[in-house]
């Protein structure tokens, strides 16, 4: 064997070598990344749930969009006493299928198509291979604002009762409360 072979199999078991070693470093940072977005989130979540204590001047000037929605339900600033706004993100990953009219492409002389449809807070991905589509993953994301506001009217027996409104930016509509519980100590 020349010395030329020997020194290209060399650099190509080197090369192999290097190859296989950076597609291991590589696999072990997204793992690393993936567990400190993870942490990242877990501890983001414990900051937003932390209540803030706010003066109804400093609701108004901070928080000026969510009262306009509250607004058009006839809840005033004043008689706000909690506010609670909930990021929703729901991804349905099972695959579905169903049949369609069956469509060739004669420009492109392929029969596969990848699609990604959004709509206001629905992202749709899926193919259509055929006259199949697969429709891969569903994505919902909605903004929800809870508030407990001090009702208009007293109660039989003189006190104020607190009301809920749960208001969804995705519908922008009211959804229905179904429990509304304080306890007290």
């Amino acid at each position: 064997m020349s010395k030329v072979k020997k020194y290209a199999i060399i650099a190509g078991a080197v090369a192999f070598v290097l190859i296989v070693s950076a597609f291991a470093l590589l696999r072990y940072v997204n793992k690393e990344k993936k567990r400190i977005e993870n942490n990242l989130k877990i501890e983001l979540r414990k900051e937003y749930s932390k209540q803030q204590e706010l003066t109804t001047k400093e609701l108004k000037e901070y928080y000026e969009a969510e009262l306009e929605k509250l607004k058009e339900y006839n809840v005033r600033p004043k008689d706000i006493e909690h506010i609670v706004e909930v990021s929703y993100n729901y991804v349905d990953s099972v695959r579905y299928r169903d049949t369609l009219l069956f469509y060739y492409d004669t420009i492109i002389d392929v029969n596969v198509a990848d699609f990604n449809v959004s709509a206001n807070c629905i992202d749709i991905e899926g193919k259509i291979l055929g006259d199949t589509i697969f429709i891969d993953r569903i994505t919902n994301r909605d903004s929800i604002i809870v508030a407990l506001y001090k009702e208009k009217k007293r109660c039989l027996f003189g006190k104020r009762t607190c009301k809920a409104i749960v208001y969804s930016s995705c519908a922008n509509d009211t959804m229905a409360v179904l429990k509304n519980l304080h306890i007290s100590r």
